[in-house]
């Protein structure tokens, strides 16, 4: 038996450094209503803290000052014994507070639920740890950790809007293949925040691969459990694998400036687990995780690979599905209305399998949730599915030759599209599901995607129900340094202009644009008089060669 390494730690400041500053403290701004949000919080100490929301901007010249005590009521738990104060209380107006404490036992996350807020309305906040005192126990002072260098705030949602905002983007992958020392470009994420700004976006949608863990060798956690299988690493070695791989991801300023801004809406892909995961089958799988000069079994290989998709699950449910809608356990697909229009974000990676993207149960959680969906005599904005490999994108010929042919470099990259042989039933079921709803309640129907790296718009007909309006809007990816401009026009070569989906002559796909450069997408609903007037898709971005910002827009409605 080989003798097993104590040091099993995948971050490493010299052999395996991020030339980015990681992650070490951070909001995320999640789910938000009319009167209420959840709040992600990541410190880099575990220990006692608190969430201060105000009405006005907490720092303007005077700080806040908090000293007092705090009571443990249990274990992890605890209450604030004195109020904050400010210097000047008249100048200041603090809404609420909410102690919380951290511990590594979730890499120092916490959501915190902030209720009873007033709709349509600005919060600013900040976040303060405890300190305790030498003198008497439990007393002490607090530290600020956010929001008191630069004020930091979100905003409540409204019932409707007559017009507003979001964003889309995916697959944030700023470092080059095979080079990490000194090629990096998350420069886009730079002009996202700025462009949200300007148009006063209301919320945000991250539609898969928020982070690669296998997109650069230096910082691949598959490539590391090659190298260090044969000294049994534990399922908290794999852990703490996933929860590194986050921190050097989501290390940079303009990406937290978002997060932090905004409400953001996440889902996984597959390169928050693994690239093509429920893709391959069992001896596929195997050699995606053997190596060299050993005896394949394919058992015990498979065995490893469901442990480490166990701790992906865990790490996304801490830094992604934690500040999503509420969902049952191992349910990672969720809805919410956002300013009045209706959206279904599906998780096509939590239980997918060769033959199966959604499974059954997936499936019948969407109907229901279509079913539940009103007509436009009510509401005419359109209906959102947010799928994050898009429903139609690579050309038949493709597709055909899937199975036996290498394209872009592996066979998993074809077998995840919808459009596969295997999943030929299941698209059939989801576009019947989807566009007779579409049709039934005379709302337009919007597909959102990421994963396949351009930006597209394409209109989808259906014989079946010819008055449907229907779209796909593709945003990939906002930053992905591993591209040249050969393989920006191969992917665009592939992509698929026009013809049936799959076969189906039910269904006519045509695109009306592509463009195969980093890019984010802002999104926007205008309504006059129960009326819909515009769904507006701006996608912008640059190829990382030239900085400059390009931009197409165009009114879906008039496609």
């Amino acid at each position: 038996m080989a003798k097993k390494n104590t040091e099993l730690s995948f971050y490493h400041r010299k052999s395996r450094p991020w030339v980015n500053e990681p992650l070490d403290r951070a909001v995320i701004v999640g789910h938000t209503t009319i009167n209420q949000t959840k709040i992600w919080v990541r410190m880099k100490e575990q220990g006692h803290y608190v969430l201060l929301i105000s009405t006005r901007p907490i720092f303007e010249g005077d700080l806040l000052a908090i000293n007092g005590s705090v009571h443990e009521k249990k274990k992890g738990k605890f209450t604030l014994t004195s109020h904050p104060v400010f210097k000047r209380a008249k100048d200041r107006v603090l809404y609420a507070r909410y102690p919380f404490s951290l511990s590594f036992d979730k890499d120092n996350t916490h959501v915190i639920e902030v209720l009873n807020l007033k709709e349509d309305s600005r919060y600013h906040y900040a976040v303060a740890k405890f300190i305790e005192g030498e003198k008497k126990e439990g007393a002490g002072s607090f530290k600020w950790e956010l929001g008191h260098e630069n004020d930091v705030s979100f905003m409540t949602m409204k019932e409707t809007y007559d017009s507003f905002n979001f964003g889309l983007y995916s697959c944030h992958m700023p470092y080059a293949h095979g080079v990490f020392e000194d090629k990096v470009d998350a420069h886009l994420w730079n002009d996202f925040s700025r462009e949200l700004a300007r148009e006063k976006a209301r919320f945000v949608i991250g539609a898969g691969d928020q982070v690669y863990v296998d997109g650069n060798k230096n910082v691949n956690i598959w490539r590391w459990l090659e190298k260090v299988r044969d000294q049994a690493p534990s399922d908290s070695d794999m852990v703490s694998w996933y929860r590194d791989i986050y921190r050097g991801y989501w290390g940079f300023p303009k990406l937290q400036e978002v997060y932090q801004s905004y409400p953001n809406y996440m889902i996984w892909d597959d390169h928050e687990i693994m690239d093509g995961w429920g893709s391959y089958n069992d001896e596929e799988l195997s050699q995606k995780i053997d190596t060299l000069f050993r005896w394949e079994n394919v058992n015990d290989n498979v065995k490893l690979a469901k442990r480490m998709f166990i701790a992906a699950k865990k790490v996304y449910m801490e830094y992604q599905h934690a500040h999503n809608p509420s969902t049952k356990k191992e349910v990672w697909d969720y809805d919410f209305n956002g300013c009045g229009a209706d959206f279904f974000v599906l998780d096509m990676r939590g239980h997918r399998t060769v033959n199966k993207i959604l499974g059954s149960q997936q499936h019948a959680r969407l109907n229901k949730w279509l079913g539940n969906l009103k007509d436009k005599k009510t509401n005419v904005l359109p209906i959102f599915i947010v799928s994050p490999v898009p429903v139609v994108h690579l050309k038949d010929i493709a597709m055909n030759l899937a199975d036996w042919a290498v394209l872009f470099g592996t066979r998993d990259d074809v077998r995840d599209h919808w459009e596969h042989n295997s999943h030929t039933d299941e698209l059939d079921q989801f576009l019947e599901d989807s566009f007779s709803t579409a049709d039934k309640l005379g709302r337009p129907l919007v597909f959102l995607s990421g994963d396949v790296h351009v930006g597209l718009i394409a209109k989808i007909v259906s014989r079946k129900y010819p008055h449907v309006k229907a779209y796909q809007v593709t945003s990939s990816g906002i930053s992905y340094e591993g591209l040249n401009s050969v393989s920006r026009m191969a992917l665009e070569a592939s992509a698929k202009k026009q013809g049936y989906i799959k076969g189906n002559k039910d269904y006519l796909y045509d695109r009306h644009w592509i463009y195969a450069g980093n890019n984010f997408s802002l999104i926007r609903i205008k309504q006059e008089n129960n009326k819909l007037l515009e769904i507006e898709v701006s996608i912008q971005g640059n190829t990382g060669e030239d900085q400059s910002l390009q931009t197409y827009r165009v009114n879906l409605l008039s496609l």
